[in-house]
């Protein structure tokens, strides 16, 4: 069995970890943290002006601030060109507050994620036409802009200067340029931060601290490494907090108490950037220009942004589910999906989705013209720039990170791009492998311990701590309607977001549980509580039920031809590189070890959790078709059969039924009894539930659950796929006609 869950290692020294848990006053397991992420001289409570780098040591920052302060003395105007996503909106914003605030006259260009990312002439043309500015300012983009940028200086006359971030191309614009990657102690500022240091060089710190707030929004929003400058930036911000926009979006957005950059990344940043990925990025924009004064209603429009966001996200995910459906992908090293009518500023986000579902780079595309233009989400062990990098001569356009790639490709390459994607890309083990930082221990609960973590901030969501945990699910329930909710056993409350609320069923029989989680204090319920990462439920007894009610659901009543193999060829599946492996208990897996060699599969409880290629479940809950094999070992005779695909094989097994079901009768009665229990009692979410206040005490579980596979074998109730029943009124049925009557009936032979 492969491991899942494995300890972050370190290199460091072990003499800088004991100096490092020394100097904190932490454990020597959280040093440890610290140290391998380069926080070891780390000065939280340093005077907040020693990690800020002078500004004139970035290459041509004495040229741009000349630029702007000759602007001021003239009273001039300018023309602020910047980009859609937040740091551009950011970065915008803070340039044109420092103008006006300096009596320069600026307006802001922002393209459209339709016309795309960078300068465009014509727009630009058309508002020198209506106004003679003196100076046009690139924010968050222009360094790869020549061309457009001597156009702009030939038929307007006017200054340019080019403030980026971005990587500088070989032949660099024939103007004022700013790049921190074209000289500076830490390249790594985004496009916000470069204006922050430009009206730092311009008016001094002072004057740059009052934007601040609006640097940290442009780092956290564009991912940059918090590390260096970006670090002492974003602490610096978070701690002066005070534009009143942004205050009033946080209160909307329920982040309570003091602003971490977690609350940024997941709550703040999303709703600036909803604005672009719906057509209009200048509703965010009015609320970054907010700094002295909030007007709600157009707070409250750019929250509704984001709700539109949302809701075009469900429905190209719903769509995108459809489209899988019809697809082989058992073999596929990166899933592609495309649709004419998709809006493209959703689809990183559904294809992200899409990555953490199936633990495989995901590609999702829309039309555009003759093009297909789209973006990809990779996982840890892939590097998506790479791999894209190889393709370029099929590319028109691309660009991105490791990790996230956007593209351009024309309609008739696709086909091509694909091949070659699944040539470039490599997968590995630790792909399904869940890495975490720390055991969790109890004492985290208490105020005391959990505030020392704080020497992590501040860091992004996914770079939070990762706590392992092995224990058993007291209480579970639903929360936002499709969204788990469990405490352990020593009090602490986990929530799961995303697929988490399929284990509900096996969570309620108290199902021991292990998994990693981040934790976080609640500042409304003043506790700390935790959102799950990922979940497994351990074997136990308690599960026997659960298996039952897995195993009966799944029972159909066609006859289907089964495809059944032999020992030899048994073995020879087993080595194939997609192969699904379903047992029907725990100790079915166990006799099957002893036989067969499946050292090299990982193994889950109930649920397919890791997507791994060579994957086992016991009892599952399971998509099958993202196996180019599925062996299913168990083979029940007449009427009780799995109803799965044709890519499945059998492994015929000495007993007919799991040991937990060989016992298991059902009569008349108890099938008048569920019925009449079934017309009283209302619709629960889920079947347990339903038994639990149905108090049918002459009768189990399993029992229940095969009276009511009776009924549905009969047509005397109808399920829906969420669970939900109706009962066919006036239909009147004869018990012996139901195969699985007679099969629990006393009638087996």
């Amino acid at each position: 069995m492969k491991e899942k869950y494995k300890r972050r290692t370190s290199d460091c020294a072990p003499e800088k970890i004991d100096a490092v848990a020394a100097k904190f006053g932490v454990e020597r397991d959280f040093a440890e943290v610290l140290t391998e992420r380069g926080l070891a001289d780390d000065k939280p409570n340093q005077d907040e002006r020693d990690g800020f780098f002078e500004p004139f040591s970035m290459s041509n920052m004495d040229k741009a601030a000349e630029l702007l302060n000759n602007i001021i003395k003239r009273r001039g105007k300018a023309l602020i060109c910047g980009d859609y996503d937040s740091d551009g909106l950011t970065a915008s914003a803070i340039l044109k507050l420092f103008l006006n605030d300096n009596g320069v006259y600026a307006d802001v260009l922002i393209p459209t994620r339709e016309e795309g990312y960078g300068l465009h002439l014509q727009p630009i043309l058309e508002k020198f036409g209506t106004i003679d500015y003196d100076l046009l300012i690139t924010v968050d983009c222009g360094i790869s802009e020549a061309d457009t940028i001597k156009n702009v200086i030939e038929k307007t006359g006017a200054d340019v200067l080019v403030t980026d971030h971005h990587e500088p191309p070989e032949i660099l614009p024939k103007c004022v340029c700013i790049n921190p990657k074209l000289g500076y102690p830490f390249a790594n500022l985004c496009g916000a931060g470069v204006v922050f240091k430009l009206v730092q060089a311009v008016a001094g710190f002072e004057a740059a601290a009052l934007y601040a707030d609006l640097a940290a929004v442009g780092t956290v929003a564009d991912m940059m490494p918090l590390e260096s400058e970006n670090r002492t930036l974003v602490r610096f911000g978070l701690k002066n907090f005070n534009h009143r926009g942004l205050k009033k979006l946080a209160e909307l957005s329920k982040c309570g108490g003091e602003l971490s950059a977690s609350a940024l990344a997941m709550k703040i940043c999303p709703k600036i950037n909803s604005a672009g990925r719906i057509g209009d990025p200048y509703i965010a924009l009015e609320v970054l220009l907010m700094r002295e004064r909030a007007e709600s209603d157009k707070v409250a429009k750019l929250n509704e942004c984001n709700t539109i966001r949302q809701e075009m996200l469900e429905r190209t995910v719903a769509q995108a589910n459809e489209k899988l459906a019809g697809l082989n992908i058992a073999d596929s090293k990166i899933i592609v999906l495309y649709d004419e009518h998709w809006k493209h500023g959703i689809l990183g986000i559904a294809a992200n989705r899409f990555k953490e579902l199936y633990k495989k780079p995901v590609l999702m595309l829309t039309a555009d013209g003759e093009n297909f233009v789209g973006s990809a989400r990779g996982t840890d062990n892939v590097n998506l720039f790479e791999a894209f990098g190889k393709c370029r001569f099929l590319l028109e356009r691309f660009g991105g990170h490791r990790a996230s790639v956007g593209c351009t490709v024309k309609k008739d390459r696709l086909g091509s791009l694909v091949e070659e994607l699944e040539k470039n890309i490599e997968f590995s083990d630790s792909d399904y492998t869940v890495y975490y930082d720390l055991e969790y221990d109890e004492k985290y609960l208490r105020e005391e311990s959990f505030s020392k973590l704080a020497l992590l901030e501040p860091c992004y969501p996914n770079d939070k701590l990762r706590f392992h945990f092995k224990s058993v699910c007291k209480l579970c329930g639903l929360f936002g309607g499709s969204y788990l909710k469990m405490s352990l056993a020593d009090g602490l409350e986990l929530k799961g977001f995303g697929n988490f609320a399929g284990f509900l069923p096996a969570l309620k029989s108290g199902a021991d549980v292990e998994g990693v989680c981040n934790l976080e204090y609640d500042s409304y319920s003043k506790r700390v509580t935790g959102t799950l990462v990922s979940l497994s439920i351990l074997n136990s007894i308690r599960l026997d039920e659960v298996y039952a009610a897995n195993l009966i659901g799944r029972l159909s009543f066609e006859n289907k031809k089964k495809i059944r193999l032999d020992g030899a060829l048994l073995n020879s599946f087993l080595k194939s590189k997609s192969v699904m492996l379903v047992f029907n208990d725990y100790l079915e897996y166990e006799t099957a070890c002893v036989t067969y060699n499946l050292e090299e599969f990982y193994v889950d409880i109930f649920r397919n959790t890791t997507g791994a290629q060579k994957q086992i479940v016991i009892s599952p809950d399971a998509d099958t078709r993202f196996y180019s094999k599925t062996i299913v070992f168990g083979d029940y005779e007449g009427a009780l059969s799995f109803s799965y695909g044709e890519h499945i094989v059998y492994v015929p097994q000495k007993k007919p039924l799991p040991s937990y079901l060989e016992t298991v009768r059902i009569d008349r009665k108890t099938c008048m009894d569920v019925f009449k229990a079934l017309k009283k009692s209302p619709n629960y979410f889920d079947l347990k539930s339903l038994f639990d206040n149905a108090m049918l005490f002459d009768l189990n579980y399993v029992q229940f659950l095969i009276a009511l596979k009776v009924f549905e074998e009969l047509g005397l109730v109808v399920f829906d796929d969420n669970g939900k029943y109706k009962i066919v009124e006036n239909k009147k049925v004869n018990l012996e006609d139901s195969a699985v009557f007679c099969y629990f009936g006393g009638n087996k032979k």
